[in-house]
């Protein structure tokens, strides 16, 4: 019998066969040990060669043999097998998506009921027209990639091969196809609308990015450039966290388009501070003389001299020009602002751009201050106290 798995239900079949006392002359076969094919002319221990239909596919299909001696003596029956597989297989492609990156994914499979898949071939056609070419060819392989020229429509179709030789239809048209769309987003990112410091870790990104082709569809963020936050839709802004720790902080993104094309990694930088600055106050000696008072509240005046008024002067307080010293430090962003008053809920008082000293208008004999680094951190209060 023949072996292995046949694509074919006609077979060529030998047998031989010896007998004691009369001589073979004959040899007949079945396929189910009931219904029996021509006799065939046969010899005594010489092998005898017919054509023989199994009637069907199947694994381990029986074939039955009799013989038959010159006196019409029939022997017992033996059996062969034979496997025998006639149908094609079938195979087909992963659908792609509708757009996809120069470099395409490409996979398939396939089935086979009875001697199973060997290999497949897989075929490319770049539009409508033209021809196919291969992309593989009997290839045990279930998955490539394909690069392709942006702007190109593929079309790819595959057909698999089983082991009894049956080779499968390729389909009608194709299996699937895509748009290639080779260009990578642009972009950009700020953090807080530009702004050079910020003493809190949370931010706000201010997002821009373009795509010529498919589109913008993801993005992603790194504090190191190396470990990247889950891809996730595109937005024009984005509330995130810097990593921990005062000083410059870099943040990055990164675009993802429709077609699975990554971006270059875009940045921003921003200077961390969270600590307050530090600083003091000091009332530089103040020169004699400088400040002058109406210490009589009162003023006697009359027409004549048995007639006398008494006139009641507001009591007025001129104040005392005296320089502050301002020393104020901050170890991260700078010391940016003050703020300066003579009373100490700072009532009336502006922010005004930091300065070492500073002359001051003294009403009382105590001066307040606080200072602001250019983070927005604020100082506790300093005061100083003129002593005449």
């Amino acid at each position: 019998m023949p072996s292995g798995w046949l694509d074919n239900t006609t077979i060529r079949a030998k047998f031989v066969g010896t007998a004691s006392d009369a001589a073979i002359n004959a040899g007949a076969l079945s396929n189910d040990n009931n219904t029996w094919g021509d006799w065939v002319a046969a010899s005594s221990g010489v092998t005898a060669t017919t054509t023989w239909d199994v009637s069907g596919e199947g694994a381990n299909k029986p074939v039955y043999l009799r013989l038959r001696d010159i006196n019409d003596q029939v022997t017992t029956v033996v059996t062969g097998m034979v496997n025998v597989d006639i149908t094609k297989p079938i195979s087909t492609m992963t659908a792609l998506t509708a757009i996809s990156p120069a470099n395409i994914s490409l996979a398939w499979s396939g089935s086979d009921a009875l001697s199973g898949l060997s290999t497949y071939d897989v075929q490319v056609r770049a539009g409508l027209v033209g021809g196919w070419t291969d992309v593989l060819s009997s290839t045990t392989n279930t998955s490539t990639n394909y690069s392709g020229a942006n702007g190109l429509t593929y079309y790819f179709r595959t057909r698999a091969n089983d082991v009894a030789g049956n080779v499968g239809d390729w389909p009608l048209e194709y299996d699937t196809f895509t748009v290639v769309d080779a260009n990578a987003p642009t972009g950009t990112v700020v953090i807080n609308s530009g702004v050079a410091n910020t003493n809190e870790t949370s931010v706000t990104l201010t997002l821009s990015a373009s795509d010529s082709g498919s589109g913008v569809a993801k993005m992603s963020f790194s504090n190191d450039r190396s470990s990247w936050s889950t891809w996730e839709s595109y937005a024009t802004s984005k509330v995130w966290t810097l990593s921990s720790g005062e000083g410059s902080k870099t943040v990055y993104v990164r675009y993802k388009d429709n077609a699975g094309n990554i971006s270059a990694r875009f940045q921003d930088d921003i200077l961390l501070d969270v600590t307050p600055p530090v600083g003091s106050v000091t009332i530089a000696p103040v020169i004699a003389g400088m400040r002058a008072s109406a210490s009589d509240r009162t003023l006697q005046m009359g027409a004549s001299s048995a007639q006398i008024y008494t006139v009641y002067l507001p009591f007025i307080i001129k104040s005392l020009q005296a320089t502050l010293i301002l020393p104020a430090t901050d170890g991260v962003s700078g010391v940016g602002g003050m703020l300066i008053s003579n009373n100490m809920d700072f009532s009336g008082a502006n922010w005004e751009v930091y300065t070492s000293q500073k002359s001051w208008g003294l009403i009382g004999t105590t001066v307040y201050v606080k200072f602001r680094d250019n983070a927005g951190n604020v100082s506790p209060v300093y005061s100083a106290t003129y002593t005449p």
